[in-house]
């Protein structure tokens, strides 16, 4: 059972603004005569992280059930670069992932991208001239 807010206690709050305070990643880039400064909410980066974590399942899922031609084309290897992926589309598709949806619904993954503010995620020097931060606040 849900506890009342403990408005007299200055710990509650802290969680209560770090929870409700826009979350901004910035991306700084300097080099030379070039400023670059470029901000994105947190939010929007963290939803299609989620999106992409708890509704990819689904997709597996759903491939497994094609027919088998469709199948053998759509498995294999994906190359592209450096990136590999080897996508098994054999067996049979078991049980619906039905716990991915739930964990969607009940928020896991919410503030995966959260650090304390001003703590950067990539902070590159590269010579004296070129500073590449990406920083939360």
């Amino acid at each position: 059972m849900p506890s009342l807010p403990r408005w007299h206690e200055p710990d509650w709050w802290a969680r209560y603004w770090d929870d409700v305070r826009p979350q901004l990643l910035w991306l700084r880039l300097e080099a030379d005569k070039v400023r670059i400064r470029w901000g994105v909410p947190v939010w929007a980066l963290e939803e299609s992280l989620r999106a992409v974590f708890l509704l990819g399942p689904w997709v597996l899922w759903f491939a497994r059930h094609l027919p088998i031609k469709p199948r053998s084309r759509a498995g294999g290897e994906f190359r592209r670069g450096r990136f590999r992926l080897a996508l098994d589309l054999s067996g049979e598709p078991g049980p619906a992932p039905w716990h991915t949806v739930r964990a969607l619904l009940e928020g896991t993954g919410e503030g995966m991208l959260r650090l304390p503010s001003g703590e950067p995620f990539v902070h590159i020097e590269a010579g004296r001239d070129v500073n590449i931060r990406i920083v939360s606040y």
